[in-house]
């Protein structure tokens, strides 16, 4: 983003935002785990921790490291890493959180289990389910294979299954509370597989803002995993999952803040409704990329105990921060 662009969080419209997400999947009996991907802040994540989440939801170590650091215990790293050198990276996370890593394949599997048992530190896993290159999930003769793999590693847990379905057209926005609701069933019926066949399966997570609301309606899941509910934004609006007097984050500065504002859109937008004025600033298409660019957030209305700037950790892991 620009230089001279701004990122501005009214606070008051944030809190409503997790009272509302949160006050909702407590009533279907549905702990949240809140990805920080839709914020990147510590302030934001321990809001979300004090409204009921769980715990976070990650991308990297480097992000684990932090929000252990901030004080929170319950961390997953969302993303089924298949780099060698990042395995030795999240064993070395585990010993300051209660760490559980998405895993899609047996070479992880193996990856993990060595990085694991050479710290002595166990390390959850949750099995990721989504759709492959072929757009199918992996068939149930598999889903077996890979936990039984992980059954087998002295260090690993087997924790559950996971899963994001996302929404790739305007017709699928328009039926996303059907499509929560079934790609939930296949996870939770997943699960009973497992447990059929002897293995445990405690966590049923499945991931997306847009569609957890049929996701929440299903009977088995144990966690909703969101990341845009916090801020909201233009997108969400355009499909009825808020309005767009909800979203909280709103961009100030040059006509070039609105191109980048609107750069990133989601695909179920049309190619001339991204970013939206409001006053004299600009509302973001999707907040997911807007927070990858900016420095800082600025609360609107902080809290005494907390920095008048929010500091934005956007930054992935490198090889080099392996140490042997």
């Amino acid at each position: 983003m620009t230089a001279d662009a701004v990122a501005h969080v009214d606070t008051d419209r944030l809190d409503a935002n997790l009272r509302s997400f949160h006050g909702r999947a407590a009533a279907a009996g549905v702990p949240v785990r809140a990805h920080i991907k839709g914020h990147r802040t510590v302030e934001i994540a321990r809001r979300q921790i004090a409204a009921g989440a769980r715990g976070i939801a990650v991308h990297h170590a480097r992000e684990v490291r932090r929000y252990a650091g901030a004080g929170i215990r319950d961390i997953v790293v969302a993303h089924p890493w298949e780099d060698p050198w990042r395995w030795e990276l999240f064993a070395r996370s585990a010993a300051d959180c209660r760490l559980t890593l998405h895993v899609a394949s047996a070479e992880a599997v193996a990856g993990l289990g060595r990085a694991a048992a050479r710290r002595s530190t166990p390390l959850g896993v949750l099995l990721d389910l989504r759709a492959g290159p072929d757009g199918h999930p992996p068939a149930p003769s598999e889903v077996l294979a890979l936990a039984r793999a992980v059954q087998d590693r002295p260090w690993l847990r087997l924790r559950g299954v996971t899963g994001y379905r996302g929404l790739d057209t305007a017709a699928d926005a328009e039926h996303r509370h059907t499509i929560g609701a079934e790609y939930a069933a296949f996870l939770v019926g997943t699960a009973g597989l497992l447990r059929s066949h002897g293995l445990p399966c405690a966590t049923v997570s499945v991931g997306g803002t847009p569609t957890a609301a049929g996701a929440l309606g299903v009977d088995g899941v144990t966690e909703v995993c969101a990341g845009a509910y916090a801020l909201q934004d233009v997108g969400l609006a355009a499909i009825g999952v808020c309005t767009e007097e909800q979203v909280a984050l709103s961009v100030s500065g040059p006509r070039e803040a609105a191109d980048l504002v609107g750069e990133y859109g989601y695909a179920w937008l049309a190619a001339d409704d991204t970013a939206r004025r409001s006053g004299n600033r600009w509302l973001p298409a999707h907040v997911c990329p807007v927070v990858q660019r900016v420095r800082a957030l600025l609360p609107e209305r902080e809290r005494p105990d907390e920095p008048a700037e929010w500091t934005v950790l956007a930054t992935g892991d490198k090889e080099t921060d392996v140490i042997t």
